[in-house]
């Protein structure tokens, strides 16, 4: 048996799982930020509740109701702007000159 969409890495999905786990991953942060109902959300992004639950795993029921979880292990695909890989750069920059782990207020980024 194949293992869960959820589980998997981003570069071992065909482009089919990919499209159904980006979906899912919109649902579950809008659900997160807005608290709305993963029937309503799943409705809006036209993506089934069993869909979104196979692909994220991210949601656990309470009281009969689906809650998306505070935290998840799904890999994801994520776009830095300029600033953020400036941002990045200068942390480990500070983590090779002063060791693991560096403190924020070390870090210096210029914007």
């Amino acid at each position: 048996m194949p293992k869960p969409i959820s589980t998997r890495s981003w570069n071992t999905l065909n482009p089919r799982e990919q499209l159904a786990r980006g979906r899912a991953l919109e649902v579950l942060s809008h659900a997160r930020r807005s608290g709305q109902s993963l029937s309503r959300l799943s409705r809006e992004y036209k993506i089934s509740t069993k869909a979104v639950l196979r692909a994220t795993q991210g949601f656990e029921k309470i009281k009969g109701r689906w809650k998306a979880k505070k935290i998840d292990h799904i890999s994801h695909i994520m776009t830095i702007n300029e600033n953020g890989k400036e941002a990045i750069q200068a942390y480990l920059e500070a983590l090779k000159k002063h060791g693991d782990p560096v403190p924020v207020e070390m870090v210096q980024v210029s914007v």
